[in-house]
């Protein structure tokens, strides 16, 4: 059976290509290690930034790198031992930037 792409399947598809995804550990190790401060400094970055319609934010129960954590991912990139401090400097490289995280 052939499945026709509605003219709103196409738009949704076309905003979801234009999200970037972070996904933060919120495993016990990781939050333990400070990923609750992490996410309170992704949480400003994104709003300070206008970035709300553009970042979606999830967490995951573990990212299977404990020992590395702090971890999280930004379109797909994993990002070990990030500290808040870090966050910003971060988030401006692979959010604010044209193009793709890390080009």
């Amino acid at each position: 059976m052939f499945h026709i792409e509605t003219i709103l399947e196409k738009k949704l598809r076309k905003s979801m290509e234009d999200i970037i995804e972070i996904v933060i550990c919120l495993g016990s190790s990781c939050f333990a290690r400070g990923n609750s401060g992490v996410l309170v400094e992704i949480e400003r970055f994104v709003g300070e930034h206008g970035l709300q319609d553009r970042v979606l934010i999830r967490g995951s129960r573990c990212e299977g790198a404990c020992t590395e954590g702090p971890n999280l991912r930004i379109a797909g990139i994993p990002y070990r031992n990030v500290r808040a401090a870090d966050i910003v400097p971060l988030l401006s490289r692979t959010l604010l930037q044209v193009g793709h995280p890390d080009e």
